[in-house]
Formats: C-alpha cells, structure tokens, sequence
C-alpha cells in the first residue's frame, strides 16, 4: 500500500472515529415535569445543582425564577389551567447530573394552598 493511500486511510479512521462520539456538546435542556395527585394552579420549586444557566416555560405553564444568596434557583410556576406543571432547565452539560428540584408550596386550581406537598414530585428528565 502507497504512503498516499495510508494517509487516506488514517484520515478516514480519525473521521470515523470523531464522528462516533454522541456526547452532546455545550449547553442544552432538561425537562421538569411536577406531578401529583391533583392537578395544580401554581408552586414554588427550589433547583440544586452544577451548571444551572435558567429556566424556561413548557406547555401552558408560566415561570419566574430567582438565585438565592446560598445558590439554590428559586422558581415560581403558573399554569394557564390547573395541570400537571412542566418546565424546562437549561444546563451547561445536559449529559451530567441533573439538577435536584423540591417542592416547597402549592396552590390547586382555586389558587387554594394545598395542605401537604408531600405526594408531589419533581421529575427532571434528559
């Protein structure tokens, strides 16, 4: 085989080889979605984790989000109508630990305080 036909060879392998990492790259997005028993009006949800950029709106659901001096995202979700409430978290590296999300209040569909957030979730999900 010719050096010529070598170099072609190598090259196509490094391309091959470049080519099959699937890893994304940069930023990306995770879905949130706050799940329970009753449909909901609104909550506030704390956010934890690394490489948290922001939040945006899913579905038919509001947000409004603040970082705390202690660095947990602080997020107030509405909803159009009373639903399960989705959102999406923006993160540096979507491939990496996903971010860790608590229900800290809610409201139903009367915009009345639920009175125990307990069997409500939080599931975030690439």
């Amino acid at each position: 085989m010719s050096r010529r036909a070598w170099r072609g060879a190598l090259l196509a392998a490094l391309m091959l080889a470049s080519a099959c990492d699937r890893r994304p790259q940069g930023p990306g997005y995770l879905t949130a979605a706050l799940e329970g028993p009753i449909p909901l009006g609104a909550a506030v949800v704390d956010v934890r984790g690394i490489g948290i950029i922001g939040f945006e709106p899913a579905a038919s659901t509001h947000i409004y989000s603040a970082v705390t001096p202690d660095g947990v995202y602080r997020v107030v979700l509405v909803a159009e109508t009373p639903s399960d409430l989705l959102f999406r978290i923006k993160v540096e590296d979507p491939s990496g630990v996903p971010p860790t999300a608590v229900v800290v209040s809610a409201a139903d569909g009367g915009n009345l305080p639920v009175s125990s957030i307990a069997p409500f979730t939080v599931h975030v999900s690439r």
